[in-house]
Protein backbone atom coordinates (compact mmCIF):
# COMPACT_ATOMS: atom_id res chain seq x y z
CA UNK A 1 0.00 0.00 0.00
CA UNK A 2 1.62 3.75 -1.30
CA UNK A 3 2.14 6.27 1.58
CA UNK A 4 -1.02 7.99 0.49
CA UNK A 5 -3.27 4.92 1.25
CA UNK A 6 -1.75 4.49 4.82
CA UNK A 7 -2.24 8.82 4.97
CA UNK A 8 -6.09 8.07 3.98
CA UNK A 9 -7.04 5.03 6.65
CA UNK A 10 -5.26 6.72 9.42
CA UNK A 11 -7.78 9.98 8.84
CA UNK A 12 -10.63 7.79 8.69
CA UNK A 13 -10.00 6.40 11.71
CA UNK A 14 -9.07 9.81 13.46
CA UNK A 15 -12.61 11.10 11.90
CA UNK A 16 -14.43 8.14 13.68
CA UNK A 17 -12.40 8.18 16.67
CA UNK A 18 -13.32 12.21 17.33
CA UNK A 19 -17.09 11.68 16.38
CA UNK A 20 -17.73 9.09 18.65
CA UNK A 21 -16.03 11.40 21.54
CA UNK A 22 -18.35 14.02 20.41
CA UNK A 23 -21.64 14.68 22.80
CA UNK A 24 -24.27 16.89 21.64
CA UNK A 25 -25.77 18.89 24.64
CA UNK A 26 -29.97 19.01 24.17
CA UNK A 27 -31.05 22.64 23.72
CA UNK A 28 -32.86 23.96 26.55
CA UNK A 29 -36.81 24.11 27.58
CA UNK A 30 -38.84 26.54 28.04
CA UNK A 31 -40.40 27.88 31.20
CA UNK A 32 -43.18 29.47 31.45
CA UNK A 33 -46.54 30.43 34.00
CA UNK A 34 -49.47 28.42 33.12
CA UNK A 35 -51.93 29.19 36.53
CA UNK A 36 -52.31 31.25 39.29
CA UNK A 37 -54.90 30.12 42.14
CA UNK A 38 -55.26 30.74 45.52
CA UNK A 39 -51.88 31.85 46.16
CA UNK A 40 -49.83 29.26 44.19
CA UNK A 41 -48.77 29.84 40.80
CA UNK A 42 -48.00 26.75 37.90
CA UNK A 43 -44.75 26.43 36.25
CA UNK A 44 -44.60 24.13 32.68
CA UNK A 45 -41.17 23.22 31.83
CA UNK A 46 -40.96 21.87 28.40
CA UNK A 47 -38.72 20.50 26.45
CA UNK A 48 -38.60 21.39 22.36
CA UNK A 49 -40.61 19.34 20.11
CA UNK A 50 -38.65 16.15 19.15
CA UNK A 51 -36.78 16.07 22.63
CA UNK A 52 -37.57 15.11 26.04
CA UNK A 53 -36.27 13.69 29.32
CA UNK A 54 -37.12 11.49 32.11
CA UNK A 55 -36.11 13.71 35.08
CA UNK A 56 -37.35 17.82 35.03
CA UNK A 57 -36.04 19.67 37.84
CA UNK A 58 -36.48 23.53 38.97
CA UNK A 59 -33.93 26.03 39.88
CA UNK A 60 -34.56 28.90 42.33
CA UNK A 61 -31.88 30.60 40.71
CA UNK A 62 -29.33 28.21 41.30
CA UNK A 63 -30.78 25.67 44.12
CA UNK A 64 -32.63 22.92 42.97
CA UNK A 65 -36.31 23.54 45.10
CA UNK A 66 -38.28 20.49 43.01
CA UNK A 67 -38.16 17.41 40.63
CA UNK A 68 -40.38 15.25 38.64
CA UNK A 69 -39.62 11.56 37.65
CA UNK A 70 -41.15 10.30 34.84
CA UNK A 71 -41.16 6.22 33.89
CA UNK A 72 -40.43 7.12 30.49
CA UNK A 73 -39.62 9.95 28.62
CA UNK A 74 -41.97 12.82 28.54
CA UNK A 75 -42.02 16.50 26.76
CA UNK A 76 -42.66 18.35 29.77
CA UNK A 77 -43.27 18.64 33.50
CA UNK A 78 -45.68 21.01 35.81
CA UNK A 79 -44.57 22.14 38.96
CA UNK A 80 -46.37 23.74 41.31
CA UNK A 81 -44.60 27.07 43.74
CA UNK A 82 -47.09 27.61 47.33
CA UNK A 83 -46.69 29.86 49.87
CA UNK A 84 -42.91 31.08 51.20
CA UNK A 85 -41.88 29.00 47.75
CA UNK A 86 -43.08 32.14 45.96
CA UNK A 87 -40.78 34.96 46.09
CA UNK A 88 -41.19 38.63 44.55
CA UNK A 89 -38.70 39.16 42.21
CA UNK A 90 -36.64 36.10 42.05
CA UNK A 91 -35.80 34.41 39.14
CA UNK A 92 -36.50 29.61 38.70
CA UNK A 93 -35.31 28.42 35.57
CA UNK A 94 -35.76 24.48 34.52
CA UNK A 95 -33.53 21.54 33.28
CA UNK A 96 -34.40 18.25 31.61
CA UNK A 97 -32.15 14.97 31.98
CA UNK A 98 -28.58 16.87 30.87
CA UNK A 99 -29.93 19.43 28.46
CA UNK A 100 -28.74 23.09 28.97
CA UNK A 101 -30.59 25.34 31.42
CA UNK A 102 -33.77 27.15 30.43
CA UNK A 103 -34.06 31.01 30.29
CA UNK A 104 -34.92 32.75 33.64
CA UNK A 105 -38.51 33.46 34.30
CA UNK A 106 -40.11 35.53 37.36
CA UNK A 107 -43.50 34.27 38.34
CA UNK A 108 -46.51 36.56 39.40
CA UNK A 109 -49.28 36.10 41.60
CA UNK A 110 -52.29 36.99 39.28
CA UNK A 111 -55.23 36.63 41.95
CA UNK A 112 -58.54 37.83 40.44
CA UNK A 113 -61.36 39.64 42.43
CA UNK A 114 -63.28 37.20 44.86
CA UNK A 115 -66.88 36.57 42.99
CA UNK A 116 -70.43 36.56 44.71
CA UNK A 117 -73.00 34.03 44.57
CA UNK A 118 -76.53 34.19 44.96
CA UNK A 119 -79.50 32.79 44.63
CA UNK A 120 -81.21 34.19 41.74
CA UNK A 121 -85.01 34.63 40.44
CA UNK A 122 -84.37 35.44 36.76
CA UNK A 123 -86.83 32.70 34.89
CA UNK A 124 -86.57 30.50 37.48
CA UNK A 125 -84.16 29.74 40.25
CA UNK A 126 -80.87 29.54 39.44
CA UNK A 127 -77.58 30.13 41.21
CA UNK A 128 -75.46 33.57 40.03
CA UNK A 129 -71.84 33.63 40.17
CA UNK A 130 -71.05 37.19 39.24
CA UNK A 131 -66.87 38.06 38.50
CA UNK A 132 -65.12 41.39 38.05
CA UNK A 133 -66.42 43.53 35.59
CA UNK A 134 -62.52 44.11 33.98
CA UNK A 135 -62.45 40.67 33.41
CA UNK A 136 -64.99 39.61 30.76
CA UNK A 137 -65.93 35.73 29.27
CA UNK A 138 -64.53 34.07 31.84
CA UNK A 139 -65.08 30.87 33.17
CA UNK A 140 -66.99 29.73 35.73
CA UNK A 141 -67.23 26.99 38.54
CA UNK A 142 -69.78 25.91 40.52
CA UNK A 143 -68.48 23.79 43.44
CA UNK A 144 -70.53 21.97 46.52
CA UNK A 145 -68.73 23.13 49.56
CA UNK A 146 -66.15 19.71 50.60
CA UNK A 147 -65.58 18.60 47.10
CA UNK A 148 -62.89 19.36 45.58
CA UNK A 149 -64.02 18.90 41.95
CA UNK A 150 -66.40 21.29 40.61
CA UNK A 151 -70.29 19.95 39.61
CA UNK A 152 -71.07 22.63 36.67
CA UNK A 153 -68.78 24.97 34.42
CA UNK A 154 -69.95 27.93 32.34
CA UNK A 155 -67.99 30.45 29.80
CA UNK A 156 -69.45 33.84 30.38
CA UNK A 157 -69.87 35.69 26.59
CA UNK A 158 -67.69 38.18 25.25
CA UNK A 159 -69.17 40.87 26.95
CA UNK A 160 -70.24 39.20 30.38
CA UNK A 161 -68.77 38.46 33.25
CA UNK A 162 -71.44 36.55 35.40
CA UNK A 163 -72.53 33.42 34.74
CA UNK A 164 -76.00 31.67 35.99
CA UNK A 165 -76.51 27.57 37.24
CA UNK A 166 -79.57 25.61 37.52
CA UNK A 167 -80.22 24.27 41.12
CA UNK A 168 -78.82 20.94 41.24
CA UNK A 169 -81.13 18.42 41.98
CA UNK A 170 -78.87 15.61 43.03
CA UNK A 171 -78.85 16.55 46.97
CA UNK A 172 -81.17 16.93 49.78
CA UNK A 173 -81.81 20.86 50.15
CA UNK A 174 -79.59 23.16 52.41
CA UNK A 175 -76.76 22.16 51.00
CA UNK A 176 -73.81 24.58 50.32
CA UNK A 177 -72.25 25.81 47.00
CA UNK A 178 -69.62 28.12 46.21
CA UNK A 179 -68.36 29.41 42.92
CA UNK A 180 -65.13 30.73 41.53
CA UNK A 181 -64.09 32.02 38.22
CA UNK A 182 -60.72 32.37 35.61
CA UNK A 183 -59.63 34.04 32.94
CA UNK A 184 -56.49 33.74 30.80
CA UNK A 185 -53.68 36.38 31.03
CA UNK A 186 -50.99 36.22 28.40
CA UNK A 187 -50.07 32.44 28.31
CA UNK A 188 -51.52 31.60 31.84
CA UNK A 189 -54.61 31.39 33.28
CA UNK A 190 -55.75 33.10 36.67
CA UNK A 191 -57.87 32.35 39.42
CA UNK A 192 -60.29 33.85 41.85
CA UNK A 193 -60.49 32.91 45.51
CA UNK A 194 -63.60 30.84 46.28
CA UNK A 195 -67.08 33.16 46.76
CA UNK A 196 -68.77 32.52 49.86
CA UNK A 197 -70.98 29.70 50.89
CA UNK A 198 -74.69 30.03 49.87
CA UNK A 199 -77.15 27.77 51.41
CA UNK A 200 -80.04 26.57 48.86
CA UNK A 201 -83.15 26.58 50.70
CA UNK A 202 -86.40 24.13 49.74
CA UNK A 203 -87.49 25.06 46.40
CA UNK A 204 -90.81 24.17 45.35
CA UNK A 205 -90.44 21.58 42.06
CA UNK A 206 -87.05 20.49 43.05
CA UNK A 207 -87.17 18.91 46.47
CA UNK A 208 -89.97 17.44 48.45
CA UNK A 209 -90.98 20.98 50.44
CA UNK A 210 -94.24 21.35 52.85
CA UNK A 211 -96.12 24.48 52.20
CA UNK A 212 -94.55 26.83 55.60
CA UNK A 213 -91.04 25.76 54.02
CA UNK A 214 -91.13 26.67 50.89
CA UNK A 215 -88.67 29.36 49.49
CA UNK A 216 -87.15 30.41 53.00
CA UNK A 217 -86.92 28.41 56.71
CA UNK A 218 -90.09 29.26 58.49
CA UNK A 219 -88.50 31.01 61.80
CA UNK A 220 -92.14 31.73 63.47
CA UNK A 221 -92.54 27.78 63.15
CA UNK A 222 -89.73 26.81 64.55
CA UNK A 223 -89.68 29.02 66.98
CA UNK A 224 -93.36 27.81 68.38
CA UNK A 225 -91.75 24.24 68.05
CA UNK A 226 -89.20 25.28 70.23
CA UNK A 227 -91.41 27.58 72.98
CA UNK A 228 -93.79 24.43 72.76
CA UNK A 229 -90.94 22.13 74.09
CA UNK A 230 -90.00 24.39 76.69
CA UNK A 231 -93.46 24.81 78.03
CA UNK A 232 -93.90 20.86 77.66
CA UNK A 233 -90.57 20.01 80.06
CA UNK A 234 -92.24 22.77 82.19
CA UNK A 235 -95.24 20.76 83.03
CA UNK A 236 -93.66 17.66 82.98
CA UNK A 237 -91.04 19.14 85.70
CA UNK A 238 -94.11 20.96 87.68
CA UNK A 239 -96.39 17.10 87.88
CA UNK A 240 -93.22 15.21 88.83
CA UNK A 241 -92.42 17.58 91.90
CA UNK A 242 -96.07 17.74 92.77
CA UNK A 243 -96.38 13.68 92.41
CA UNK A 244 -92.66 13.70 94.46
CA UNK A 245 -93.94 15.63 97.44
CA UNK A 246 -97.36 14.09 97.95
CA UNK A 247 -95.70 10.64 98.57
CA UNK A 248 -93.47 12.13 100.39
CA UNK A 249 -96.05 13.31 102.38
CA UNK A 250 -97.38 10.24 102.84
CA UNK A 251 -94.54 8.44 103.56
CA UNK A 252 -94.07 11.01 106.57
CA UNK A 253 -98.16 10.24 107.96
CA UNK A 254 -97.70 6.34 107.53
CA UNK A 255 -94.23 6.76 109.77
CA UNK A 256 -95.72 8.40 112.47
CA UNK A 257 -98.45 6.30 112.39
CA UNK A 258 -96.57 3.72 112.71
CA UNK A 259 -94.48 5.83 115.97
CA UNK A 260 -97.64 6.14 117.69
CA UNK A 261 -98.93 3.00 117.47
CA UNK A 262 -95.64 1.58 118.72
CA UNK A 263 -95.68 3.36 121.62
CA UNK A 264 -98.90 2.72 122.54
CA UNK A 265 -98.78 -1.01 122.48
CA UNK A 266 -95.87 -0.60 124.94
CA UNK A 267 -97.13 2.18 127.39
CA UNK A 268 -98.09 0.68 131.30
CA UNK A 269 -101.59 1.66 131.82
CA UNK A 270 -102.38 2.95 135.31
CA UNK A 271 -106.06 2.86 136.65
CA UNK A 272 -106.51 5.01 140.14
CA UNK A 273 -109.02 2.97 142.26
CA UNK A 274 -108.62 5.84 145.05
CA UNK A 275 -111.96 5.51 146.90
CA UNK A 276 -113.36 8.38 148.47
CA UNK A 277 -115.38 8.74 151.72
CA UNK A 278 -119.34 9.81 151.32
CA UNK A 279 -120.06 12.02 154.44
CA UNK A 280 -123.21 10.00 156.00
CA UNK A 281 -125.87 12.31 157.63
CA UNK A 282 -127.43 10.69 160.56
CA UNK A 283 -130.97 11.23 160.96
CA UNK A 284 -131.73 9.49 164.12
CA UNK A 285 -128.52 10.94 166.08
CA UNK A 286 -128.66 14.11 164.46
CA UNK A 287 -124.70 13.61 163.74
CA UNK A 288 -123.41 14.18 160.98
CA UNK A 289 -120.35 11.67 159.68
CA UNK A 290 -117.70 13.82 157.94
CA UNK A 291 -114.24 12.08 157.21
CA UNK A 292 -111.42 12.46 155.18
CA UNK A 293 -109.69 9.61 153.63
CA UNK A 294 -106.46 8.24 155.18
CA UNK A 295 -103.79 6.64 153.56
CA UNK A 296 -103.14 4.52 156.60
CA UNK A 297 -106.13 2.76 155.43
CA UNK A 298 -105.58 -0.78 153.54
CA UNK A 299 -107.48 0.42 151.25
CA UNK A 300 -104.93 3.45 150.31
CA UNK A 301 -102.24 0.90 149.93
CA UNK A 302 -101.22 0.27 146.89
CA UNK A 303 -103.49 2.78 144.82
CA UNK A 304 -101.17 2.87 141.34
CA UNK A 305 -102.17 -0.61 140.00
CA UNK A 306 -100.78 -2.15 136.92
CA UNK A 307 -102.08 -4.63 134.70
CA UNK A 308 -98.97 -6.03 133.47
CA UNK A 309 -98.26 -6.35 137.43
CA UNK A 310 -101.13 -8.11 139.27
CA UNK A 311 -99.63 -8.68 142.61
CA UNK A 312 -99.37 -5.18 143.20
CA UNK A 313 -103.22 -4.91 143.42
Amino acid sequence: MSFCGYFLTALIILKQHFSAAEYTVPPAPTLTQTDSRDSSVELLCQAPEGYGGLVFKLFKIQELIDKVEHSNEQQAARFILKGEDIEKEISYCCQYDLSMISQYMTPEMKELPVPTLSLSRHKGAVLECVGSPSYPQGFFYLFRVGVPSPEETHQASLTQHSARFPIPTRYEHDAQYQCQYSVSLGKSNAYSKMSSAVTIPCITGYHNCTPTSTGSTDLALIGGSVSGGVLFLMVVAILGFAVHKHFKNMLERKRQRDQLWQHVSFRDYTVDLTLQHVDIESEGSGRTLRGRPSFSDPIYENVMATFKNPSLC
